[in-house]
């Protein structure tokens, strides 16, 4: 009877879905029809919404695209999609189809309406044509059966064969369905049995009844009398007074609570009994092969079927109170799911899913609301979302402060006497705290008038724009620049800043065009030198609340040019370090000190090096520079 209520459920389901069918063929021929007068039915639609009711969604389509589209009052539908370049006619036909939405047509007005499921009668099994050949040489059957009566099956059987095969009285009108080719008479009729829960006795007059297994003990006598006087020996017949398969043992409590002790038993025979103990219902979208060992104990059904199709191809879904099980890639017992992603990214978390549990499931990033939808088996989904509960934690966050100083110490001397003739020397010059002075002729004769006693020294006849420049002086120079910027980063990922300062030098290009009289014609173009300080800093977490930290810098720096036109030269330093600090305690690092020193100088030939002499006839420069760079790095650990 079950079987019965169950193959009308179906047969109505697969009414419905013709008829659900041929209205959305009737929508879209409506749709074409209109589509002349109305072209707006053609105009693309760029729309996302989410969370949004249905009735908002079509008046905005409508009113962009001047059509006269109504919502029910009764609709009462919120809508999360996005449509990207599709046309409003599409959009009409996946709402219909998404939602269970009729649409109806009164001239130019399109009305979307609940519908109600069609009354479909209970389908009256009539006898049809019966696919069964039999080779009487070799006593092979072939059987293909679909949606047929057991009395037909069996009336045609005995006709083609010539071997009387009956049904048990109640189960004439039974629906079976099979699939056999070419196999020995009685194993024929067993495989088609065994696939429809029947069994197959034979009597002592060789008349193959067909029975369901709980039938009465008197007729399962008669079947095992009948078996070791006729056909003895022969597989598949069962004389047995235990329904239970061998090898397994099967308890239920008075909770419902399952125990199973399986050996090496066809998981196909297990399932039977363990929903015949629970008195389930259950449907095979597909056969399940394989034998299975176990020992469970204080199981639910549900749960027993878990542990069973685990690491299988196969799979339950619950559909009212039938459970459809079988290759976990048909279309009944796939499901879907939308797993939101809390911490990270979908793009990461779905490259880090293990690709074994990732086998025969669609994964798809939802980055609207940062969730990945998958689609597959409910027990692949679980699995799936077990693991990306697992690893969706909260990444710390790690911020680094930092204390760049560059620090430059100078020191420069300059002396020397220079002299000669030019009327452009501005004469005069500074005393203190410098001594640069230039004096004239007059200037000179006074000085050494002075210093030698009586006005003996005179310089005599020269040019009054002969000049006498005296120069000594010292320079110090301390500069320190500093700067305090803030990096933040998850941990595990690279931060960095970049300070720097761009220099333009020019170069110039002639080009001649030829002709009755050359033209040259030059071309400047500017071109840009950067120097810059680079950090990179890597934050790795430990659990003793130590950072773990890879630092990168590059610091670059301008040089004098060779000449005007001349790009700057650079000098480039760089180091990188790996070191391990503590939360929120400061670390120092680089002290990268340059040391230079130059000396210049310039003087008459010879004179320029006899001691005491080169202080007169030369003009002597010495520079000495320090730089110094060092950072400070704090990292603070922000959950």
């Amino acid at each position: 009877m079950m079987k019965y209520i169950l193959t009308i459920s179906i047969a109505f389901f697969s009414v419905f879905c013709t008829i659900a069918q041929d209205r959305f063929s009737v929508i879209e021929q409506k749709l074409t029809v209109l589509t002349p007068d109305n072209p707006g039915l053609n105009g693309k639609v760029e729309l996302s919404v989410s969370g949004a009711p249905l009735q908002e969604m079509i008046r905005g389509i409508a009113q962009v695209n001047g059509l006269n589209i109504s919502v029910d009052p009764d609709v009462n539908v919120n809508v999360v999609n996005n449509f990207s370049n599709v046309t409003v006619k599409d959009v009409i036909l996946f709402i219909a189809r998404e939602y269970n939405l009729d649409v109806s047509f009164v001239g130019s007005i399109i009305t979307f309406s609940n519908i109600a499921a069609p009354k479909v009668e209970a389908p009256v099994f009539t006898p049809k044509a019966i696919e069964i050949k039999y080779d009487k040489k070799t006593d092979q059957l072939t059987l293909n059966l679909k949606n047929d009566t057991l009395f037909a099956v069996a009336k045609e059987i005995t006709s083609v064969t010539g071997k009387n095969v009956i049904c048990a009285p109640g189960l004439g009108t039974s629906i079976v369905s099979s699939y056999v080719y070419a196999l020995p008479f009685l194993d024929a009729l067993n495989s088609m049995a065994f696939s429809n829960d029947f069994k197959i006795d034979l009597t002592p007059n060789n008349v193959y009844t067909i029975s369901k297994k709980e039938v009465a003990n008197e007729v399962r006598q008669n079947s095992a009398d009948g078996a070791s006087g006729g056909k003895k020996g022969k597989k598949g017949i069962n004389a047995t007074d235990d329904a239970t398969p061998d090898g397994l043992s099967l308890e239920m409590d008075e909770a419902g609570l399952i125990s199973v002790i399986a050996g090496n038993v066809p998981l196909l025979d297990v399932i039977k009994a363990v929903s015949q103990k629970a008195k389930m219902n259950y449907f095979l979208v597909s056969e399940i092969t394989g034998n299975i060992s176990f020992n469970i104990s204080g199981l639910s059904y549900e749960d027993f079927l878990k542990y069973v199709f685990n690491g299988t191809n196969f799979s339950y879904k619950k559909d009212g109170s039938i459970y459809m099980m079988g290759d976990r890639t048909f279309e009944g017992l796939r499901a879907t799911s939308m797993i939101p992603i809390r911490y990270r990214s979908i793009q990461d978390v779905a490259e880090m899913i293990p690709s074994n549990i990732k086998k025969g499931v669609e994964i798809k990033a939802f980055e609207e609301q940062n969730s990945l939808l998958i689609t597959g088996s409910q027990e692949a989904i679980d699995e799936i979302e077990s693991f990306i509960r697992g690893i969706d934690k909260t990444v710390p966050v790690v911020l680094i402060e930092l204390i760049v100083t560059n620090v430059t110490n100078k020191v420069q001397i300059s002396s020397g006497i220079s002299m000669g003739v030019d009327s452009k020397v501005a004469k005069g010059g500074t005393l203190n705290p410098k001594f640069n002075y230039t004096f004239g002729t007059t200037s000179i004769s006074k000085l050494l008038s002075v210093l030698g006693g009586g006005g003996l020294i005179n310089l005599g006849n020269v040019s009054s724009d002969f000049y006498v420049n005296l120069q000594a002086l010292e320079e110090q120079g301390y500069i320190k620049v500093k700067s305090m910027p803030k990096l933040a980063t998850l941990n595990s990922h690279e931060a960095s800043m970049s300070i720097g300062e761009t220099e333009y030098y020019s170069q110039t290009s002639s080009t001649v065009i030829p002709g009755t009289t050359p033209t040259t014609v030059s071309q400047t173009t500017y071109n840009a030198v950067n120097a810059s300080f680079q950090l990179t800093i890597k934050p790795y977490l430990s659990s003793d609340d130590y950072v773990t930290l890879e630092v990168s810098v590059t610091q670059a720096d301008f040089t004098a040019r060779i000449s005007p036109e001349a790009p700057p030269g650079q000098t480039n330093t760089t180091f990188k370090s790996l070191i391990r600090v503590k939360n929120n305690e400061m670390v120092v690092l680089g002290g990268l000190e340059k040391k230079s020193v130059t000396e210049t100088g310039s003087g008459v030939p010879f004179l320029s090096r006899v001691p005491v002499l080169k202080y007169f006839f030369s003009k002597r420069s010495r520079e000495s520079k320090t730089e110094k760079l060092s950072i400070f790095i704090k990292p603070t650990i922000i959950y």
